[in-house]
């Protein structure tokens, strides 16, 4: 399996570098730390200077999608979504060194920016609880569990950046539980808020309905 996903991310790569042979290109997201999943998208980092947005495509049943993004924003990388997509990119096609300097002082810093990260995510997670707060006064109880959820995965997301991984936003369960060992406490805390404790394989299918 992962043969054939290397072979895909390949075959996704050099027809990219095809159709914009003039433009850095790296592959990004969980495929590029090795952490994906069979159903997970593939992800491309596109600087170019004339095109700016997201393109989805299906290339051999896989979703991939490419984002393109500009020079100056790639040089200014004062988007904590930008950086921590930076800070495992694998670099593919650079033919102007656009990325690889860049992609190399962020990668020489990883701590700094995840730290960085972290303060901000807990930062935002007591934001959260307070409109948490203001549910339960309310009465506002189905408001409330979504606020309340949205805390905790913004915690999760801040542990995991303390202990040195980038936060994957479709893999939080299973980052917490196999790279926070000595935040076991927290994680069974982090349970019981987001109701991971109580979810049965019926009660899942009934939520995603």
């Amino acid at each position: 399996v992962y043969n054939m996903t290397q072979n895909l991310e390949y075959k996704i790569a050099e027809n990219l570098k095809i159709e914009f042979p003039e433009s850095a290109i790296g592959l990004i997201g969980c495929h590029s730390s090795g952490e994906s999943n069979p159903y997970c998208e593939y992800d491309y980092l596109i600087v170019h200077d004339e095109i700016q947005k997201i393109e989805r495509r299906l290339i051999n049943n896989n979703l991939v999608e490419i984002i393109f993004i500009d020079k100056h924003n790639i040089q200014q990388n004062n988007d904590f979504n930008l950086i921590l997509a930076l800070l495992d990119i694998n670099v593919v096609s650079d033919p102007n060194w656009d990325l690889i300097s860049i992609v190399s002082n962020i990668k020489s810093n990883v701590s700094k920016y995840l730290n960085r990260f972290a303060k901000h995510s807990l930062f935002k997670s007591l934001t959260v609880m307070g409109r948490f707060n203001d549910s339960i006064e309310a009465s506002n109880i189905l408001d409330a569990g979504f606020w309340l959820l949205s805390s905790a995965n913004t915690f999760a997301l801040a542990i995991i950046a303390l202990q040195g991984k980038v936060p994957r936003g479709s893999h939080i369960l299973h980052q917490f539980r196999t790279e926070n060992l000595s935040f076991m406490d927290n994680f069974e805390l982090w349970s019981e808020v987001s109701g991971l404790n109580l979810a049965t394989k019926f009660s899942v299918t009934r939520r995603l309905d």
